[in-house]
C-alpha cells in the first residue's frame, strides 16, 4: 500500500511538472500563449513555480523511497 501511495503521489507531482513545462514552452514557442497572456513573464514565473513544487516533490518522493526515511511511515510495532 505504502509503494502504491508514493507511486500515485510521484505520477501526480510528474504530471503537474510536464503541464508546466509545456505551459512555459507555450508561453515561449507560440504567438497565440503570448496573446493570451500579455504579462507573458508573470505568467511564466507562475508555471516555474509550479515546477519548482513539483520537483521539490519528486525529490521527496525519491528520498523517501531511497532512504532510511521509509521507517517514518511505518508505526512501531
Amino acid at each position: 500500500m505504502k509503494a502504491q501511495i508514493l507511486n500515485t503521489l510521484r505520477a501526480q507531482a510528474q504530471a503537474n511538472l510536464d503541464v508546466a513545462k509545456l505551459n512555459v514552452n507555450l508561453y515561449l514557442n507560440s504567438t497565440t500563449g503570448i496573446g493570451e497572456h500579455p504579462e507573458i513573464a508573470q505568467a511564466i514565473q507562475c508555471q516555474l513555480d509550479v515546477m519548482a513544487v513539483e520537483q521539490g516533490r519528486l525529490d521527496a518522493i525519491a528520498l523517501i523511497k531511497e532512504s532510511s526515511l521509509e521507517g517514518v511511515f511505518h508505526a512501531p510495532a
